[in-house]
């Protein structure tokens, strides 16, 4: 019941939202100014193929914004149906309707409801001619009965059941508070979620920036800092000014050796101070020399300098560093063979 995690929903600021992250659901959202966890249960409903297909999407829109009359097929059903403005959009609506009009136990109506989902045709017609008799004996009209008889097997086309719907809503707004409160903890966590995805991390980058203003600490959206091998873990991480740091992980060219490497080399707690001293201290088997020009490529080591300098620099650091490292084990090989 948050308003501010409704304010966001009803703008159709969805990224990372379960559920409605797509472009179909910003836009439901959006366009039925969602304000209340019903809203998000019925849209779970919704945002299927066959209730988009059929229109009764758009109708509960409709409804719901008050641009048409909220209708019912029976007085009777004004309860079971009030919540979705009249359209039936759960499975459980369809057991009710049935025991409500028709007399079924709950038992007789999950057949029905069962008939209808598995598209299983006899059965479908037998069910139905069942309710629509049943129903005609207890005083509804038998045009009545046939039209809400045509609507549940339409239904049964894409019918989701409302505790389903419920679970997945939960996890919506779960994740949609998390977004409102926590947004640059929120991104990280979603950025890190798609490491090994180029374009994906491009996508949340981009939502980072145009993340609305509303939001607690955002001024002008959410500012992510380039990889740094001094700062950046393997995942995105968030820095103590809420800003989102780039991790290691998401450098193309990078694997997971070269990172390990790296990290372990920062557990001293002393910052690399130079492109040389960087080479140093690493483990270049795990770090080749290409790894290292996508970790300049990627701003990963600004603090020493210019890029193109770090490169034009990088065959002649890297060689020297090579070979520090040869001398350094042919000389621990002659101590060991003189002290043999």
């Amino acid at each position: 019941d948050d308003p501010e995690v409704y304010e966001m929903l009803a703008k159709g600021e969805t990224s990372g939202v379960f559920q409605f992250e797509s472009r179909l659901g910003s836009e439901k959202l959006r366009a039925m100014s969602c304000d209340r966890f019903e809203d998000l249960i019925a849209g779970n409903g919704l945002i299927r193929p066959g209730p988009l297909d059929s229109g009764m999407t758009d109708v509960y829109i409709r409804r719901r914004t008050g641009q048409e009359e909220v209708r019912y097929p029976h007085p009777d059903l004004e309860k079971t149906l009030s919540a979705t403005y009249g359209v039936i959009v759960y499975q459980e609506q369809v057991m009710r309707i049935a025991n409500l009009l028709a007399g079924f136990s709950l038992s007789e109506a999950d057949v029905l409801r069962k008939a209808v989902g598995k598209k299983n045709a006899k059965l479908i017609r037998s069910e139905l001619g069942k309710f629509v008799e049943r129903a005609v004996e207890r005083g509804v009209a038998r045009r009545v009965a046939e039209q809400l008889a045509e609507q549940i097997e339409t239904f049964g086309r894409y019918g989701f059941n409302r505790s389903h719907s419920a679970a997945y809503s939960l996890l919506s707004y779960h994740t949609a508070w998390l977004k409102a409160h926590y947004p640059a903890e929120f991104m990280a966590a979603l950025l890190s979620s798609v490491l090994d995805k180029t374009d994906d991390v491009v996508k949340y980058i981009a939502e980072c920036r145009e993340l609305p203003h509303y939001l607690p600490g955002l001024d002008q959206g959410l500012e992510v800092l380039p990889p740094d091998v001094n700062e950046s873990d393997w995942k995105f991480s968030v820095t103590e000014e809420r800003q989102v740091r780039f991790g290691l992980g998401a450098v193309r060219g990078v694997g997971t050796g070269a990172v390990q490497s790296i990290l372990k080399a920062r557990e001293s707690g002393q910052s690399f101070s130079s492109l040389f001293d960087f080479l140093d201290r690493i483990d270049l088997h795990a770090l080749n020399k290409r790894a290292c020009e996508a970790l300049i490529a990627a701003g990963a080591l600004d603090s020493f300098g210019h890029r193109a300098q770090l490169l034009a620099g990088l065959d002649i650091a890297y060689s020297e560093v090579q070979t520090r490292e040869a001398e350094a084990a042919a000389g621990q090989g002659s101590l060991f063979e003189t002290d043999g």
